[in-house]
């Protein structure tokens, strides 16, 4: 494979950018006069305070990490609305259910402009997040939003432009877990049985601080903001809420002894039915529900989640290993395939280990039928005989690598006519990359119709395609879906409730901070 065509199917990385177009155009975005979320009607039923700033941790022996951080309080509500993983050094965990009324007052600590997003939520477009509602440091944005979202797991995030990528890899980010009457009335696993487990690799330099490598990947693993995490459990059921908050890292989860795992829930919340898999692809901002129950292994077993291998020839490296990649040190691999070398067997990597620990028997069977989710008919859509096609990629032209979307760049305000929705009406898009990327689309939940190769896959595309099509999550609604070179994601989706200017991107975070980020505009 050519440089040129690996490059493309990568995704590049942020070396050529910068090589391609002045670094100005990441650090410094345009902006737009702010003004708080205006208020909807009605008092909030839950109110919070929530504070971005700089923090330390010590990760590793010697210097402390120079990290960003959120701490909450709770003004109104409940104060379980609030919780905590542990001492991880991301946000606290924030818990509505559908229906509530929700107030936060954002307030910006830190030194540069900054935002919050919801990330999966339905809401308003002024309590959604976009770049161009960036507050600066000292300024106060208040969010007001009813929960109308399924029970899931969902998350938030700061999303200034050209920012996104460090902020998150600081710790900007957390949980955010909506409960509802549907999941309350099934037999599911709660309370201490029901496991948050969030996945992100990190990369440190020498003097400990937080780093983003040219491919945004990193070579140390943390699992709830911990290295090395064991979770203790006992020989009974479990919720296992897998979360891939990795700014570009792509896992192929399964278990050490090849058991297979039962998916319950997407990003979306649960499914109507469980499905068993031999593995799981989960793309940066991704999550699935699983449902692992301990009932049969005796105490002392002691098993290890794994990212498995996948992938062909130089691409491996991505995801059989952990690792800071740099370019010329992974161009070195390209000439070796070039040149016929093999190259070395990797095996994956392990993510965190499952220690059964206590006897426990209790009578809780896994439900045949969790949920019922309607399926939206193809003829629905009012595109249906001509879906709107959209393509990520890295296109090299005369003035440098462009990151976009259908060739376009980011651009603060501007929609084309193809980004223009009617609402109240359903389209279905055509996603599609020669390269590596999670497709993000703001403001909703939409349904994946079908995932298909293209017509003219080269050999490497169907090699590729082999060691990762039996772990796509498909069932369910989703609002980001991992998308693979030479493979095409139709998914359909309704324009309801909101109108105003939402975004759509690719979700590894290098790309989406380089340009590979749109809007999309819902009228009247």
């Amino acid at each position: 494979m050519k440089r040129r065509n690996f490059l493309r199917r990568a995704g590049a990385g942020s070396a050529l950018l910068l090589g391609g177009m002045p670094a100005l155009s990441l650090s410094s975005p345009a902006r737009t006069a702010v003004s708080p979320a205006p208020s909807e009607e009605g008092a909030p039923d839950v109110e919070l305070a929530l504070y971005a700033f700089p923090s330390k941790q010590s990760f590793l022996p010697g210097s402390p990490t120079r990290t960003m951080t959120f701490r909450a309080e709770i003004l109104k509500g409940d104060p379980k609305h609030l919780s905590t993983l542990g001492s991880c050094f991301f946000g606290p965990t924030l818990r509505f259910r559908r229906g509530e009324r929700v107030r936060i007052h954002f307030h910006n600590r830190l030194e540069k402009p900054t935002i919050i997003h919801w990330h999966g939520l339905h809401i308003p477009e002024a309590a959604d997040g976009h770049p161009r509602y960036a507050i600066d440091p000292g300024e106060t944005y208040v969010y007001d939003f009813g929960v109308d979202n399924r029970a899931g797991s969902y998350w938030y995030h700061t999303h200034p432009h050209g920012r996104t990528g460090e902020e998150v890899n600081h710790g900007l980010c957390g949980l955010l877990l909506i409960t509802d009457d549907e999941e309350d009335a099934l037999p599911l696993p709660r309370g201490p049985y029901d496991l948050p487990i969030v996945l992100q690799d990190r990369a440190f330099d020498a003097d400990n601080q937080l780093i983003l490598g040219e491919f945004g990947m990193g070579d140390c693993m943390l699992v709830n903001g911990a290295f090395e995490k064991r979770f203790s459990v006992s020989s009974r059921p479990y919720r296992l809420r897998l979360m891939n908050l990795s700014n570009d890292r792509f896992f192929k989860l399964g278990w050490n002894d090849g058991r297979p795992l039962t998916v319950i829930g997407s990003g979306g919340g649960l499914l109507e039915r469980p499905i068993e898999k031999p593995f799981v692809m989960l793309g940066p901002a991704e999550r699935v529900d699983v449902w692992a129950d301990f009932s049969a292994d005796a105490v002392g077993t002691e098993l290890e989640m794994l990212s498995l291998p996948f992938l062909t020839g130089p691409a491996t490296t991505f995801s059989n290993r952990l690792w800071v990649a740099h370019l010329e040190g992974f161009l070195e691999l390209v000439e070796q395939v070039e040149a016929g070398e093999e190259l070395p067997a990797w095996n994956g990597f392990p993510l965190f280990k499952l220690g059964v620990d206590r006897e426990e028997r209790v009578d809780l069977a896994l439900p045949e039928r969790l949920c019922t989710i309607p399926r939206i008919p193809a003829t629905e859509a009012i595109n249906h005989d001509h879906p709107k096609s959209f393509r990520f990629a890295v296109d090299e032209t005369e003035d440098g690598l462009v990151f976009g979307i259908n060739g376009r760049m980011f651009e603060m305000t501007a929609t084309a006519p193809d980004e223009v929705v009617r609402l109240n009406t359903t389209e279905i898009w055509e996603l599609s990359s020669p390269g590596f990327h999670t497709a993000h689309i703001h403001g909703l939940q939409f349904q994946i119709l079908e995932r298909t190769l293209v017509a003219d896959a080269d050999e490497a595309t169907l090699r590729d395609w082999e060691t990762v099509k039996e772990g796509f999550i498909d069932e369910g609604w989703h609002d980001t879906v991992a998308m693979f070179p030479g493979t095409r994601t139709r998914v359909i989706m309704r324009f309801e409730d909101h109108t105003g200017l939402y975004l759509y991107h690719c979700h590894n975070l290098h790309h989406e901070d380089a340009g590979m980020m749109r809007n999309y505009r819902v009228i009247a």
